[in-house]
């Protein structure tokens, strides 16, 4: 009889730990794997626990880089635009804080602002 009450709190707490540890796997990957169906692969997440975007750099020169900017919520493309960019890198996307969609400006982790300079499309 002691035997069987010793197994079965063995299967309990066996029980408790495993059911920890799926609803943790289970929110782990809820939040670290939001990328979806409909965000490039290239596209780099960016934002707050408020708003959140995610952001491709599609091509760059001189003086503009073009970026697609989707919403995190939808997975829609918002805009699509060249930034004015003097002297900026190819690693640009590392160097940004966050998209300021009223404004329609790319904030950089230095606090510079990156104007929109020609549009392609915008939602």
């Amino acid at each position: 009889m002691k035997n069987i009450q010793k197994h079965k709190k063995s299967f309990l707490w066996f029980s408790i730990i495993a059911t920890i540890l799926i609803v943790l796997i289970i929110a782990f990957v809820c939040i670290f794997d939001i990328r979806t169906i409909n965000v490039p692969d290239d596209a780099v997440w960016k934002g707050n626990s408020k708003e959140a975007f995610w952001i491709q750099k599609v091509s760059s020169d001189d003086s503009a880089i073009r970026f697609r900017i989707y919403n995190d919520y939808d997975d829609k493309m918002i805009l699509d635009a060249d930034f004015y960019s003097p002297g900026y890198e190819d690693n640009i996307i590392d160097s940004i804080n966050y998209f300021d969609h009223f404004k329609n400006e790319i904030i950089l982790l230095n606090g510079k602002e990156m104007k929109m300079r020609k549009v392609y499309f915008q939602k």
